[in-house]
């Protein structure tokens, strides 16, 4: 038993040495600004989450993506995208996604 509990404890501290070096994420849906970015990273947040695509109106790009991505990025925050697609556009879903892509790719996000 205690041989148990103490591969348990040795399993449990290798595993939180892995854990990475914030405690909270984000999600964004809304323009962001640098300074907002840096207070997220000061205060131990790591990741955001970023809309690049929202389904209203048939499907379009978020007007403040790329900027909130880069901006995500200058803060050294780790950024994720994300596509909201419109199930019933006129757009075929792939078209959707092309969409959001090509914006990435076009703001220099890879």
């Amino acid at each position: 038993m205690l041989s148990s509990i103490l591969l348990l404890s040795s399993l449990l501290a290798a595993a939180s040495a892995d854990l990475p070096p914030f405690l909270y994420s984000v999600d964004i849906n809304q323009q962001g600004n640098a300074s907002t970015f840096s207070c997220l990273h000061s205060n131990q947040y790591g990741v955001v989450f970023v809309r690049v695509y929202k389904a209203d109106e048939g499907g379009h790009l978020d007007s403040y993506a790329i900027e909130n991505v880069q901006k995500a990025y200058n803060a050294k925050l780790s950024v994720e995208v994300y596509v909201t697609l419109n199930a019933t556009s006129r757009k075929a879903a792939a078209d959707q996604v092309d969409e959001a892509l090509y914006a990435l790719r076009n703001g220099g996000i890879n």
